[in-house]
């Protein structure tokens, strides 16, 4: 008893097709350009015997479809803390520029000793005169 593969071989070979279904060269005949169009579009895919690549394949694809959205993700993020350091100029470092000096001055009014503000202050103190300038 022969195995299904046998079979089938041996039935192609007979009737001069190839192991897909599709003519052999070997008998002369030629195949006009419509019928191998035609072969080639319609021809169906076995994918479980293809089963790993195609799933490879589609692991490719869904990974390059991801990839803009992950990049626009990453480009939000970036507008974001570009926005809050934007807002943190305008909002609270003027506000923290007025409680250095106003620290500032009620120590030198009251003649304190030690340091009139605080390395913060002082860094706040600065960073609002660069910002006035810029």
């Amino acid at each position: 008893m022969e195995d299904e593969g046998g079979t089938a071989a041996a039935s192609a070979c007979a009737s001069g097709t190839g192991s897909d279904g599709r003519k052999d060269s070997s008998d002369g005949s030629r195949m006009s350009f419509v019928r191998y169009i035609f072969a080639e579009v319609s021809r169906g895919y076995l994918m479980e015997y293809e089963e790993d690549e195609y799933t490879e394949k589609q692991r490719r694809v869904l990974t390059f479809m991801k990839t803009p959205r992950e990049l626009e993700k990453l480009m939000l993020f970036g507008f974001l803390i570009c926005f809050d350091a934007f807002l943190f100029v305008f909002t609270f470092l003027p506000v923290r520029v007025l409680v250095a000096v106003g620290r500032g001055a009620l120590r030198l009014l009251l003649c304190c000793r030690g340091e009139l503000l605080e390395p913060a202050q002082k860094c706040d103190l600065i960073r609002g005169v660069c910002s006035m300038y810029v």
